[in-house]
């Protein structure tokens, strides 16, 4: 207990919780089966920019957490990005993520959320970084870092990478929201309705 006398709440605890909150919310799909579990709120994602099964760099990885934190930041109640953490709720850890740092030497926990601001505020701005918090916890014996973004007071668009097998790199710069469990971009039309919907009182965006 605090001194104020309230209770202090335990990180691994409070992971633990939104596991089994998440686990309710969206493991169970139409058909009864298990299935992933993501919920609007709530989100995994098992590496930041390396591959979960070999470990390889690969930098449009990066895009997957970018869009989820920008259709977090879109919606009205913003939301938590897990990394480290597979769809299932496995603990999946930063380990490939750290050995992926040019510096060996830098301690990894550091350069993780530096690294992390940095892509978030090149992707969506400055101003839009700012509603964005990261903090790593230790649970089952591996890293994960626990994303939490508030919702933005203007519309944050984000660019990022996309690539396909063997093609080229290809940057786009778009719009992302939260639809039921999953993230999506919206094109001109939708956008504008949306931002009509989600930001009503500031007339210089109608």
């Amino acid at each position: 207990m605090k001194a104020d006398g309230s209770v202090a709440v335990d990180p691994e605890v409070e992971l633990t919780r939104l596991k089994l909150q998440k686990s309710f919310e969206g493991s169970v799909t139409l058909d009864g089966t298990e299935g992933e579990v993501t919920t609007i709120f709530l989100e995994y994602t098992a590496t930041l920019r390396a591959h979960a099964d070999s470990g390889e760099t690969f930098k449009p990885l990066e895009s997957a957490t970018l869009k989820t934190v920008a259709a977090f930041m879109n919606g009205r109640e913003g939301g938590t990005l897990l990394i480290g953490v597979v769809d299932d709720g496995t603990i999946h850890g930063l380990d490939s993520d750290y050995a992926s740092r040019s510096k060996q030497d830098q301690d990894p926990r550091d350069w993780f959320q530096q690294h992390l601001s940095n892509i978030i505020s090149t992707s969506m701005g400055d101003a839009a970084a700012t509603n964005v918090r990261a903090q790593i916890h230790h649970v089952d014996g591996h890293d994960i870092c626990r994303v939490q973004v508030d919702p933005s007071g203007f519309p944050a668009d984000a660019t990022v990478i996309k690539q396909k097998p063997g093609g080229p790199k290809e940057k786009l710069t778009e719009f992302y929201v939260r639809k039921l469990n999953g993230t999506v971009a919206l094109d001109v039309v939708e956008k504008q309705k949306y931002i009509t919907q989600r930001w009503p009182t500031i007339p210089e965006l109608q």
